[in-house]
């Protein structure tokens, strides 16, 4: 069974948060892990980039 990982992503939900994230992600992805937990309990932001990042 392959790497596993968490990502907390813990501050408001803007564009440059949401841009931030979406490399973090990327970056995993090329890595090759098998297993990624996205674990997200902001409660402030904009919805767009909330959604734009949802469908990433």
């Amino acid at each position: 069974m392959g790497e596993e990982k968490y990502i907390r992503f813990m501050t408001d939900v803007n564009s440059e948060s949401a841009d931030k994230l979406i490399r973090i992600v990327d970056n995993v992805m090329r890595d090759g892990c098998s297993k990624k937990h996205l674990l997200i309990p902001s409660i402030e932001g904009s919805v767009f980039h909330a959604f734009f990042v949802k469908s990433f």
